[in-house]
């Protein structure tokens, strides 16, 4: 069950299971190496 906010529509790049490459820009701005996403960061 899908209970997030889509925040912008990407495009699959590649898959070669069990990886899923998937194209994003917006969603991606904040994004840092090793940094707690959002849901993790509040608890």
């Amino acid at each position: 069950m899908f209970t997030g906010i889509v925040e912008e529509m990407g495009h699959v790049e590649s898959f070669a299971a069990p990886r899923l490459r998937i194209a994003a820009e917006v969603v991606l701005d904040d994004v840092r190496l090793g940094t707690p996403s959002r849901s993790t960061a509040a608890a």
